[in-house]
């Protein structure tokens, strides 16, 4: 080997951490721990492995928090941030702030995350729910924009909220729009997504809330 590719060689070997560390989080609801709810958590970092920790994630104990152990090989220090996932207890999707440039190896804490209770995502929330996407238009493509925005969640609660009498449209739309961009992490991506969608429903929502409430006595909420 001559002496470049030993300098390159030694350069990567350096660069690369194989150190394992440990996320920690925790949620609560209420004053108690969020219990049984899946928690995922992400490298923000352009061009880099998306994925801290399992792929799967893990679930939420008793008092509301997961730790998750990163096993991968950096080259470069991860900006870690964790994303909980709705259960039917009534919380919206949510994520930690970023930790910049983290050391991998050095456990990240994120400490306890207070969540708000949001009616939208109790219980089977989604039971009703056609996707993002108007429902005229074909369900295989309603299942394309879902998938690509990653706002299944946000679009599910959004459609209860249309089918809920005491909401007036607008309310729900607002609350569209809060509820992807707290889950877009900063992304400008993400949050010109969100504004593409939180535009649609505001021009062309008011058919599909009128047909949401069909079991109302009084609909008129749907124009305001």
């Amino acid at each position: 080997m001559n002496l470049g590719i030993a300098v390159i060689v030694a350069t990567l070997s350096t660069s690369i951490v194989e150190a394992a560390f440990r996320v920690d989080v925790c949620f609560t609801l209420g004053g108690k721990g969020v219990n049984n709810a899946n928690v995922k958590c992400f490298d923000e970092d352009v061009g880099t492995d998306d994925r801290v920790g399992p792929s799967s994630g893990g679930y939420t104990n008793s008092n509301g928090c997961v730790s998750l152990t990163d096993t991968q090989r950096w080259y470069e220090s991860p900006d870690v941030y964790c994303k909980i996932f709705p259960n039917g207890e009534c919380f919206a999707e949510a994520t930690t702030k970023i930790l910049k440039d983290h050391k991998s190896n050095l456990n990240a804490n994120f400490g306890t995350i207070t969540l708000t209770y949001d009616p939208d995502y109790c219980g089977d929330f989604g039971a009703a729910s056609n996707g993002c996407g108007p429902a005229w238009i074909p369900s295989w493509l309603r299942s394309v924009f879902t998938s690509v925005s990653g706002f299944a969640n946000q679009c599910a609660a959004h459609d209860a909220c249309y089918d809920n009498c005491a909401v007036a449209r607008s309310q729900c739309d607002d609350e569209f729009l809060d509820d992807m961009e707290a889950v877009c992490a900063g992304s400008w991506t993400c949050l010109a997504l969100a504004d593409i969608y939180y535009d649609q429903v505001v021009e062309n929502g008011g058919p599909e809330c009128l047909a949401a409430r069909t079991h109302c006595a009084d609909s008129s909420l749907c124009n305001q």
